[in-house]
């Protein structure tokens, strides 16, 4: 016969005599002696107390019958005592989110234990009796809106031994979820979202992450709404927020709102000059502002000094007074509208005339010097088809006619002059082969100059003259070639209205 630790033994004796009285010796193990013990009686009720409560104990009652002064037959009555199971219930969470599975683990004291659970509901579905080792059941939460809660009842069982039953909740939130619906987002670059967020319970958070393309601005975040300043530099771009409500740790289901920023127009102006004539105040070149921009899917609206140009409404305005322009641009299609973008125009007073002064001539480092007498803008010089320079002086200049120009970078200045360098040959060959077969002065064009030629001795052997177009000296007197030596000369002429005489010599090689 089997017992449960801490029972209580109920053995009625009997016999065929009447009465019979009987005793027993009591042989035990595992079990508390001061209560199973030898007697006598009709009755063996004595109680069953586990020394060791996780091992299973037994008693060994051998009972003796006496009737009329003749003892029966001895007896034996085995007892096994087993014992209770204890345990514990160990819930991976005692708050799950409506949808996940409530996982509940047990474990003993005793093994070979088997459990069996009930359970009782409120607000949630998915709960259901059963046995095993472990309770794994998707709990849902009845109300969308409201949580609830299951507990369960789990009790042990070792050979027909019950133990203690053990409860345990299992709390179960509802999951948020979106409520209404989030309208197309077209943003221009620099605007700001503002994209509020509700969910079907009170007090839900909302979480969102981001993939974008051509877009600065957005990042990952949270709250009740979306609120970030996105840019698109250059190109129309796109932001994708993928947004999920959250609420005690609970997520619903995400959506993903797109958000599509266009570029603004970007005018591009520069500061400009007029030129006006100083001694009339007459604008003879304007200025014209060009913002880069076609004129196909934009319109343009002109201020000048802060107020709107009436008409002017193309991507160019040519400025004719000196002021603060500015210019707005909206893209006709996307609506979006630049910065406005200013220019200030100034004005210059042209240069009207310039002067030359050459020294150092007949020399290897000839100077052109020029001097503009008017005009306020910055100039700049330039010899023949050479770079412009900011200095007004020109050196190492060579012989012959030069183009000299003087600009103002306002672009109001354009004037040119032709500049005369002269120089004379160091020597001749006039032997007919067509190269240096004639003497003369270089760069010189003055109809009145006067070119003196002389031997070595002071002889007047040629006049000519040094202009351009004259034959030069061709090496002979009176018909006759003259000897290889050198030759003087004398050259009368003038220098920017002064009257010079240059003298030197040359060779005569033949």
């Amino acid at each position: 016969t089997s017992y449960c630790d801490g029972s209580v033994t109920n053995i009625t004796l009997s016999s065929t005599i009447p009465g019979t009285t009987y005793t027993w010796n009591a042989l035990s193990s595992n079990l508390d002696t001061t209560l199973v013990f030898s007697g006598s009686g009709s009755t063996i009720s004595q109680t069953l107390d586990l020394v060791n409560n996780l091992n299973v104990g037994f008693v060994t009652y051998s009972v003796t019958p006496f009737a009329n002064g003749c003892s029966g037959t001895p007896q034996q009555i085995t007892i096994y005592a087993n014992p209770i199971p204890e345990m514990t219930a160990s819930p991976t969470l005692s708050e799950i989110c409506s949808g996940d599975t409530a996982h509940i683990d047990f474990t003993s004291n005793i093994s070979g234990v088997t459990y069996s659970w009930t359970f009782s509901a409120t607000g949630v579905t998915g709960a259901s009796n059963g046995s095993g080792t472990s309770i794994n059941q998707v709990l849902t939460s009845s109300d969308a809106t409201t949580g609830g809660f299951v507990i369960y009842t789990i009790t042990p069982e070792l050979n027909g031994c019950f133990g203690t039953p053990v409860t345990v909740q299992v709390d179960v939130k509802p999951r948020p979820e979106f409520f209404g619906t989030i309208p197309t987002t077209i943003l221009c670059s620099g605007e700001t979202t503002n994209i509020g967020l509700s969910a079907s319970i009170t007090g839900t958070n909302f979480e969102w992450t981001v993939v974008s393309s051509n877009v600065t601005g957005a990042s990952d975040g949270s709250g009740i709404a979306i609120v970030q300043t996105l840019e698109a530099p250059s190109v129309t771009g796109t932001v994708i927020y993928t947004v999920v409500p959250v609420l005690n740790g609970c997520y619903g289901s995400p959506i993903t709102v797109t958000v599509t920023v266009n570029p603004l127009p970007k005018p591009v102006l520069e500061d400009g000059t007029l030129c006006i004539i100083q001694a009339t105040g007459e604008v003879y070149q304007t200025y014209t502002l060009n913002t880069g921009l076609s004129a196909t899917g934009y319109s343009f609206d002109w201020y000048f000094n802060g107020g709107l140009i009436a008409g002017a409404n193309a991507p160019t305005y040519t400025a004719d007074e000196v002021g603060l322009y500015s210019v707005i641009v909206t893209n006709t299609i996307t609506t979006c509208e630049s910065e406005e973008v200013f220019a200030t125009v100034d004005f210059v007073n042209p240069a009207t005339s310039f002067s030359t002064v050459v020294t150092e001539a007949f020399t290897n480092n000839a100077t052109i010097t020029v001097s503009v007498p008017d005009g306020t803008g910055t100039l700049l010089y330039q010899l023949d088809e050479g770079a412009y320079q900011e200095s007004n002086v020109f050196t190492g200049v060579s012989a012959g006619e030069h183009i000299v120009t003087v600009i103002d970078t306002e672009g109001c200045t354009f004037m040119t002059q032709t500049v005369l360098v002269i120089d004379y040959p160091k020597y001749f060959t006039p032997n007919g082969d067509g190269h240096n077969d004639t003497w003369n002065i270089i760069g010189m064009n003055q109809a009145d100059a006067k070119l003196y030629i002389f031997d070595r001795y002071g002889k007047l052997i040629k006049q000519i003259s040094p202009s351009a177009g004259s034959d030069g000296w061709d090496g002979t007197y009176n018909g006759q070639q003259l000897p290889s030596t050198d030759y003087w000369f004398s050259l009368d002429y003038t220098e920017n209205g002064a009257a010079k005489q240059f003298k030197a010599h040359f060779s005569m090689k033949r």
